[in-house]
């Protein structure tokens, strides 16, 4: 971000990065964010654009989301934080396999960054990508030098083995998030957060790989039903979803 931003940037920065997007916000202070972050293109174009392209996730208005990094990116190719910014408004889309992609790319150019390594971790997962997760925290761990890791390295690490013993390969796991994510955004639903766990009974063992939405019940049950739709018509059902159930919870459910 550089140590010359003006604080008041440095603030709004902080703040939408804590406010999910698909949440209800302050609109009020929403405007009076983006009117400021308009005064300061001239002086700090790069910064300036990340934060509309934020305030725009907020909104819900992809392309001006994706017009406002665009401009950012031309200004500054390698910003790291333009780079967090961006993986994080992608994810606020559903579009998790493109900010895996991003994450990875700005990863390769900061070998050592914690944050963005960490970053890079979550996206990757997300995205149903957890063998190449438990690479990225390898680098992680070599990066902060010190015995602490991820909060979520064992269960990752758990998950990946899981997988590979069934024969569960990264792109395998990717395609059914893609079916959910595609969903989603036809629906433009905002905001979707992954919960991930190993589950099993007396005589199974599965991946629980679900997206948290924050929509009514009711219409939540009913995009369930839509993608078990979609998912047995596909190659997938068989092959993956013996070991893999992904859907949708309310995000007030348990």
């Amino acid at each position: 971000m550089g140590s010359n931003l003006p604080a008041d940037l440095e603030k709004i920065i902080q703040r939408m990065r804590t406010i999910a997007p698909g949440k209800e916000c302050d609109n009020e202070r929403l405007n009076h964010d983006l009117c400021l972050a308009e005064t300061y293109l001239d002086r700090h174009p790069t910064t300036s654009h990340s934060i509309l392209g934020m305030i725009a996730t907020l909104q819900g208005r992809e392309e001006k989301m994706r017009a406002h990094f665009k401009a950012a990116r031309c200004i500054d190719k390698v910003s790291y934080s333009i780079r967090v910014n961006h993986i994080l408004a992608l994810q606020g889309f559903a579009c998790f396999s493109e900010s895996a992609i991003e994450a990875r790319e700005a990863s390769q150019i900061y070998q050592k960054n914690p944050e963005l390594l960490a970053e890079t971790v979550h996206a990757c997962v997300q995205s149903g990508r957890f063998h190449e997760a438990t690479h990225w925290m390898d680098d992680y761990d070599r990066a902060t030098a010190t015995t602490d890791t991820l909060p979520t390295a064992k269960t990752i690490r758990r998950i990946s083995l899981f997988l590979r013993e069934n024969r569960v390969a990264d792109r395998d796991l990717e395609s059914l998030q893609q079916q959910a994510a595609s969903l989603l955004r036809e629906e433009k639903v905002l905001g979707a957060a992954l919960r991930y766990q190993l589950r099993e009974d007396e005589i199974d063992r599965w991946l629980s790989f679900r997206f948290l939405l924050p929509l009514p019940e009711e219409r939540v049950v009913a995009l369930e039903w839509e993608l078990s739709q979609r998912l047995a018509g596909s190659r997938l059902y068989d092959q993956t979803c013996r070991h893999v159930s992904i859907g949708f919870l309310a995000k007030e459910q348990p």
